[in-house]
């Protein structure tokens, strides 16, 4: 966790929390998605008086500045605040809050698509902070710099193909962080990898062609 951390604030001046990603296979462990986007969260976008916060029914705290994911499909057209409204804003989708109307409630996000969307108070249950994710999550999504962790905390999700999406997800810089028997376990262990085409048999007959 630690080094995790210090990867990140290293870089984030760089990069930007926009185009940063922390991945990791659980959910609630030690390096889960939960304490790493808390502790991520205190060390780059602390409390201040100058930025307005919402707590969430989970406990969790989203303050103006954050990095957010959307958790569930959303189609509702209704007009909230200035013309912004909550319109095909899907599971997965990733932005940041521009702004917290604490009187009213309101939580504005910028989307990385360039969407705005204001959700009511009741709505706002749908977002959770989005400095780190799983590697489930983060399956259609690129980032500039990401790293990777993984721990034999994480036995049971330890497979070949959670460090291909890891990887794919980075455009210029990948980190490896964690275990080097974690890795090991995840490279050797291709269960779930098999791909079964015709290439084999094109390829013959491609041969036999040529």
């Amino acid at each position: 966790l630690e080094t995790v951390m210090k990867i990140y604030l290293a870089n984030v001046d760089k990069y930007g929390v926009n185009n940063m990603i922390v991945l990791t296979p659980m959910i609630k462990s030690v390096t889960g998605v939960s304490a790493l986007n808390k502790k991520i969260q205190k060390a780059v976008n602390p409390p201040s008086a100058n930025k307005p916060a919402i707590e969430l029914k989970s406990g969790e705290i989203l303050r103006v500045g954050d990095r957010i994911i959307q958790t569930k499909n959303n189609y509702e057209q209704e007009a909230v605040k200035d013309g912004n409204c909550i319109l095909g804003v899907f599971n997965g989708d990733t932005g940041c809050i521009k702004d917290i109307d604490t009187f009213n409630g309101t939580v504005t996000v910028l989307f990385d698509d360039g969407k705005i969307s204001t959700y009511k108070s009741s709505d706002a249950e749908q977002l959770q902070l989005a400095y780190a994710m799983s590697y489930h999550k983060s399956q259609g999504s690129e980032y500039r710099f990401v790293i990777c962790a993984l721990t034999t905390a994480d036995f049971v999700l330890l497979q070949r193909k959670i460090l291909y999406t890891g990887a794919t997800r980075g455009k210029e810089f990948v980190a490896f962080v964690g275990m080097a028997k974690a890795f090991q376990i995840a490279i050797n262990n291709t269960n779930g990898d098999d791909r079964h085409t015709t290439l084999r048999n094109r390829l013959k007959e491609y041969s036999k062609i040529a």
